[in-house]
């Protein structure tokens, strides 16, 4: 006699509470600076330090006004995707979460929205 089983984990019953999307929302409207963007650039970019704040000579990336002007010239997605003429960041040599990545994209390509 042979048996066999199946067995079937359903990840949110396992862990309830935790988020476990491993989607990558870039839907057009969706992707806003002050939602996506910000927290993006905070948690990589040194916006809570000396890196990019208002009294760095750096890129500005602590206000809205400071990274649409670096995304309009081009800067922001040479320098996260490493290409063109801006320094790679961020500077530790690795490149954001593609996630990330095509977030800011999707930002620059809906025109910069703020909220």
């Amino acid at each position: 006699l042979f048996l066999s089983a199946c067995y079937y984990n359903n990840l949110a019953e396992l862990h309830p509470g935790t988020n476990l999307s491993n989607q990558c929302d870039t839907t057009p409207g969706t992707v806003t600076f002050q939602n996506t963007i910000q927290p993006i650039l905070a948690a990589n970019c040194g916006t809570n330090n000396s890196c990019h704040n208002a009294s760095a000579s750096n890129p500005k990336l602590d206000t809205y006004d400071g990274v649409k002007l670096v995304a309009a010239d081009g800067r922001l997605l040479d320098a996260i995707n490493h290409t063109g003429a801006a320094s790679p960041m961020p500077k530790n040599g690795g490149k954001l979460p593609q996630c990330s990545l095509k977030q800011i994209e999707m930002w620059v390509t809906d025109g910069y929205p703020n909220n």
